[in-house]
């Protein structure tokens, strides 16, 4: 290979090794991002309650014993009892807390899997395919793996699940604390609860009723 073909393939491999490592980061980013909206919700809502310091519930809500899950399952609980009269919202709730759920698997899988992102044989040229593993075992099964995502695009896509979910979280808690309709103020979307907030911002057609 030329020298200006090493460049060109040099330039390539941190190109899309770089994506690869940015689309990684930012599901991180994103699944956090959920995090904080549900530790916001619950503080509110306590706040909305008769709570008079808003700090307290860090002292738990940020423990590292908190896992995702369990502010999950604390969040929609929470909101259930408050509202559990109101037959829209616990649609809803349910709702966002299986999609969330998957996510959950999904980020641990992320997270704890074994990536071999930039791993290429000496005459490779493209990069653009990612390639990780999760262990697993399982009493009936026994060992296995399970892949990861294999490209930035598809990681990209889980990041836009995540947002879809966050913007709706932050819209429930806008209509809890402001004792707004939550069902006038959420839209379906290919059998899903959204935000019209998400639906603005990328331009989807509404059909659903």
């Amino acid at each position: 290979m030329t020298e200006d073909g090493d460049t060109q393939r040099r330039e390539k491999y941190l190109r899309q090794t770089n994506e690869q490592f940015a689309a990684l980061g930012r599901y991180v980013q994103e699944f956090e991002l959920v995090c904080f909206t549900l530790r916001h919700l619950m503080t509110s809502l306590l706040l909305q309650n008769g709570l008079r310091d808003q700090f307290l519930p860090a002292t738990f809500l940020n423990h590292q014993s908190i896992t995702a899950r369990v502010l999950l399952d604390t969040a929609c609980s929470m909101i259930l009892h408050l509202h559990k009269c109101d037959s829209g919202v616990t649609e809803i709730v349910n709702d966002l807390r299986r999609r969330f759920e998957k996510e959950i698997e999904t980020r641990n899988d992320y997270l704890h899997g074994t990536w071999f992102i930039g791993w290429a044989s000496d005459d490779q040229q493209d990069f653009a395919e990612m390639t990780g593993f999760k262990g697993t075992t399982s009493p009936a099964k026994g060992i296995g793996l399970k892949q990861l995502a294999t490209s930035a695009a598809e990681m990209k896509a889980r990041v836009e699940v995540l947002e879809e979910i966050n913007d709706a979280f932050r819209r429930l808690l806008g209509c809890l604390i402001g004792k707004f309709s939550v069902k006038k103020n959420f839209v379906k979307y290919e059998g899903r609860y959204v935000s019209p907030d998400t639906v603005r911002r990328r331009g989807w057609k509404i059909s659903d009723p």
